[in-house]
C-alpha cells in the first residue's frame, strides 16, 4: 500500500479529495533527510550557516533561537540533505525528546539553515496541506505513533524506517484546509486568553496587596470600631499586653499608617522564641515516608497553605528530638522562608502531624496568646514581596 501510495496516481489523490483515509507517513513525504556536522565537532565555529538540532524545538512547535550553533557555509552548502526549507516538518530523532515536532513557518528567522544528524526533516507533497500533518503529528495521538517506532535504551531513538510505520489521518486536501484554519483559530484565542490570564494574575497580585495595605492601616475594620461604645484605647490595649511586653518595646514612628488606637511591635515581642531550622546529613533524612515531617523551602507557599506534598522527606525521631530539637514546630506556627529567590514564602503549619521539623532556610514563628497566628501570618504577607 505505502509503494501505491507513494506513486500519487491521479485516480489516488482524486480518492482522498472525497474521504478520510489512514496512510503510512512516508506515502504523503517527498523526502525525508537527515544533516550532519563537520568532522571535530561545531564547538569553535562562531559564524556560518545555523545548524538546529533538538535542543532547539520547543514544545510549542515552534523554535528556540538560543546558543545556535554554526557550520560553514560552504559545508551547509555542499550537503546534499539537511537544509531547512519552508513547511518543512523537524522531527527529533533521538534522546530524551525524541518525537518533538516543529513547523518551519514563513516567519523563521533563517534563509539558510540546516539541521544536524539528530533531526529528521519531513518535506510534504504537493497533494497534502504540510501544517495539517504537522499538527496531526504534533497532536497526543501523532506523537503516540511516533514514539510507538522507538529503538534502544533511554538514549535511543527512531530512525528513517518510522515514516513507512507511523500512521496518519488523512483528511481530503479542501478539509485538511479548513481544519488548520479552525486549528489556528482557536489557538490564537488561546493564547490571546494566556496573556489575558498573566495579565489579571498580575493584577490579582495588586489587589491583594491593596487589601492587606487596607487591612494593617485599619481601614478594613474602620465602620467596625466606630460601631463600638467602649473601644479600647492604646493605654489600655498596652495594660492587656503589659505582662508580656514592657513600655520600652514599643515603637512610635510618624511613617507608620495605622489606627491610634493599635500598638507597633517588633515580631521577636509577639513570638515565643523565634529560630530557624538545621539540616541532618543526607543518611539521616528519609523521602516518601517515616516519623517526623521536615519541611523544606519548596514545600512553602505563597498563599498560606504548607504543600508537604512536593519531595516529601522526614526524620527519625530520635533525630528530631536531639539534633534537631532547636527547630521543633507545631501546628498552628508561622515559617518563612529566609533563603531565596524568591523571598516571602510564608505558611502556617497545618494539623496533619502532631510535630514537624524545619530545615536551616526556614524561620520559625511561635505567636503568643495575644496575637492570632493567621493577623501575623497576613501582615508577613503584606511586607514580603510577591
Amino acid at each position: 500500500m505505502g509503494l501505491m501510495v507513494r506513486d500519487m496516481t491521479e485516480s489516488f489523490q482524486s480518492q482522498i479529495n472525497n474521504l478520510w483515509t489512514i496512510v503510512p507517513l512516508d506515502t504523503v513525504l517527498i523526502s525525508l533527510e537527515s544533516g550532519k556536522r563537520p568532522k571535530g565537532g561545531v564547538k569553535d565555529i562562531k559564524t556560518g550557516i545555523p545548524s538546529l538540532g533538538g535542543e532547539h524545538l520547543n514544545s510549542d512547535g515552534g523554535f528556540k533561537f538560543e546558543n545556535i550553533r554554526y557550520v560553514p557555509e560552504e559545508f551547509a552548502l555542499n550537503m546534499l540533505r539537511g537544509q531547512i526549507k519552508q513547511d518543512d516538518i523537524l522531527i527529533v530523532k533521538d534522546g530524551a525528546t525524541t518525537g518533538k515536532v516543529s513547523f518551519v513557518n514563513r516567519d523563521f528567522p533563517y534563509n539558510n539553515a540546516v539541521v544536524n544528524e539528530h533531526v529528521f526533516i519531513c518535506r510534504i507533497s504537493k497533494f497534502v496541506d504540510p501544517k495539517f500533518i504537522f499538527y496531526f503529528l504534533f497532536s497526543e495521538t501523532g506523537q503516540k505513533r511516533i514514539l510507538e517506532n522507538f529503538k534502544g535504551s533511554a538514549q535511543g531513538g527512531i530512525n528513517s524506517s518510522f515514516s513507512a510505520e507511523t500512521l496518519i489521518s488523512l483528511a481530503p486536501l479542501n478539509e485538511q484546509k479548513r481544519i488548520v484554519a479552525k486549528i489556528e483559530e482557536l489557538f490564537s484565542e488561546l493564547d490571546n486568553a494566556v496573556e489575558n490570564l498573566k495579565k489579571v494574575q498580575q493584577q490579582l497580585k495588586i489587589y491583594r496587596q491593596a487589601v492587606l495595605k487596607a487591612a494593617f492601616e485599619g481601614k478594613l475594620t474602620l465602620s467596625w470600631r466606630k460601631s463600638l461604645d467602649n473601644l479600647c484605647d492604646k493605654k489600655n490595649l498596652t495594660s492587656r499586653v503589659e505582662s508580656e511586653i514592657e513600655e520600652n518595646d514599643l515603637i512610635y514612628s510618624e511613617q507608620v499608617n495605622h489606627p491610634e488606637e493599635w500598638l507597633l511591635l517588633k515580631a521577636e515581642k509577639v513570638s515565643d522564641f523565634i529560630t530557624k531550622g538545621t539540616t541532618p546529613k543526607k543518611t539521616e533524612l528519609h523521602p516518601d515516608k517515616g516519623e517526623v515531617p521536615f519541611i523544606k523551602v519548596y514545600n512553602l507557599t505563597f498563599n498560606g497553605s504548607l504543600d508537604f506534598s512536593i519531595d516529601p522527606f522526614f526524620v527519625t525521631s530520635d533525630t528530631h528530638s536531639t539534633f534537631l530539637k532547636r527547630s521543633i514546630v507545631y501546628p498552628g506556627d508561622v515559617l518563612m522562608n529566609i533563603v531565596g529567590p524568591p523571598l516571602g514564602k510564608v505558611s502556617i503549619v497545618p494539623d496533619h502531624y502532631r510535630e514537624w521539623n524545619i530545615n536551616q532556610a526556614i524561620v520559625r514563628f511561635r505567636t503568643r496568646d495575644f496575637i492570632r497566628n493567621k493577623f501575623f501570618f497576613n501582615f508577613h504577607k503584606k511586607i514580603c514581596k510577591y
